[in-house]
């Protein structure tokens, strides 16, 4: 993907100016369009890398995961949305591609919009899934860092974001002192979807990945729980307060 700001090129994200550089500050919006590096499938990794910058592809800040708009409406099917995970001390942001038209022409791009910009409270986020509400749910992974792994909720209508949940510190937060319940600093909750076609509104099905090797059973290599989780429709709601598949945004 190749992006542009009224015409000037981006080599790679900014992590204090976004789509932006020194010169020019903080930019948070521009097009994009695909590039077609032909057939890679022999190539390796650092291969195809080079072969991308060489292409003018602009450099992310450690792209993640993306998920579709799933609401009705021909102004919802253009867009997707992804994170850059960054790391622990730097900007990790939720962007949106809009395309002029993914059905007949992806090729051509369209515009690419800093959503969040890092500054909000959340830190790498990791997995994103998009319910049928507008609401877009991420979760985090800190990485082996001190910080209690969160979830987080956007709604595309208002760009309202609120924390969720977390996880329980009594098990992660290493500055707890005298804590014999603690396992690892090295948590993360992942694989995020929403189940609302299955479970019914609000419910989603992610799991937790505790990342310390388990010595007890042969068959767990680390601790973990699958789990269903509710987030009340009521919560980041959007204008309508259902589900708002004619939401502008």
């Amino acid at each position: 993907m190749k992006v542009s700001v009224d015409g000037t090129p981006v080599d790679e994200e900014s992590d204090l100016f976004g789509l932006g550089v020194t010169a020019t500050g903080f930019i948070g919006k521009g097009t994009f369009s695909l590039v077609n590096l032909g057939d890679v499938s022999n190539l390796t990794q650092r291969q195809i890398e080079d072969a991308s910058i060489a292409a003018g592809i602009t450099r992310f800040r450690r792209p993640e995961d993306s998920a579709w708009d799933p609401r009705n409406g021909e102004k919802h099917r253009n867009d997707a949305y992804f994170v850059t995970t960054a790391d622990v001390n730097t900007n990790c942001r939720l962007w949106r591609l809009r395309f002029d038209d993914i059905r007949k022409n992806p090729e051509k791009g369209g515009t690419i919009e800093i959503l969040l910009t890092g500054s909000e409270g959340h830190r790498m986020l990791d997995n994103v899934t998009i319910d049928p509400f507008g609401r877009i749910v991420m979760d985090e992974d800190p990485g082996n860092n001190s910080r209690v792994s969160k979830i987080w909720l956007y709604q595309i209508a208002t760009g309202e974001f609120v924390e969720v949940a977390h996880h329980n510190p009594k098990f992660f937060d290493p500055t707890i002192l005298n804590n014999s319940s603690f396992i690892t600093q090295d948590e993360e909750s992942s694989g995020i979807i929403d189940a609302s076609d299955i479970l019914g509104d609000g419910w989603f099905l992610l799991d937790v990945q505790a990342h310390k090797v388990n010595t007890g059973d042969p068959e767990l290599v680390e601790g973990g729980q699958l789990l269903a989780m509710f987030i009340d429709p009521r919560i980041g709601a959007g204008k309508r307060g259902k589900k708002n598949d004619e939401d502008e945004d």
